[in-house]
Order: structure tokens, then C-alpha cells, then sequence
């Protein structure tokens, strides 16, 4: 974990240190049975968009189409959504995770 790369991916995603940002990890490893629904998980979001806060959607591909259920049912604030599934190395979720809030995993 670096700061620069810290910088890079909050920059790269339009992220700002100083705004408070709640990182939302939304799937589950062992398939849908294990995950709670993805309405719940919008209505978490939108509590905290809500708030002025930035959400962060963090995941694999495999949680991408969860990610876009999630931004989809928001009825305001979704360009406060930020959407990494898929598209982060482990390495970078990690430095992103550290600059975010709080975490809320279902």
C-alpha cells in the first residue's frame, strides 16, 4: 500500500480523500444463496448517497451485474456511485479500501 497509488486510484475514479466514502461489497463467493438481496444492498446505499456520501462498489466481474442492480434501483445521487467491479487487481481494492469510511459487507 502506497500513498501514491492511493492518489492514483482515488483520482482515476473521481474519488476525493476529503469526502466521506463507503466501500459496498456486494457478492458473495459461494454463490447467491450466501448474498443478501440486492434491493437491500441499494437501500444502504442510497441511506449513505443520501448523506452526501461517495459509495464504492467493490468486486470482481463476477459482481459487476450485482454492481449495475445496485446503481439502477438508486432513485437519486448515483453519480455519487462508483463502480470498480471487475476492474481492480486485489492489490489496488486494498489501497482503496483503506481510503474509504466504512465498509458494509452483507
Amino acid at each position: 500500500m502506497t500513498q501514491k497509488n492511493i492518489s492514483k486510484l482515488l483520482n482515476n475514479y473521481g474519488l476525493k480523500k476529503e469526502n466521506k466514502i463507503l466501500a459496498l461489497c456486494s457478492g458473495a463467493e459461494f454463490g447467491p444463496s450466501k448474498r443478501w438481496p440486492t434491493n437491500f444492498f441499494s437501500r444502504v446505499a442510497q441511506h449513505y448517497l443520501d448523506k452526501d456520501w461517495t459509495v464504492l462498489s467493490l468486486g470482481s466481474e463476477k459482481d459487476a451485474l450485482i454492481s449495475k442492480e445496485i446503481r439502477e434501483n438508486l432513485s437519486k445521487n448515483r453519480d455519487n456511485f462508483v463502480d470498480t467491479t471487475g476492474k481492480t487487481k486485489l492489490e489496488d481494492t486494498v489501497d482503496l479500501l483503506s481510503a474509504c469510511s466504512l465498509v458494509f459487507n452483507k
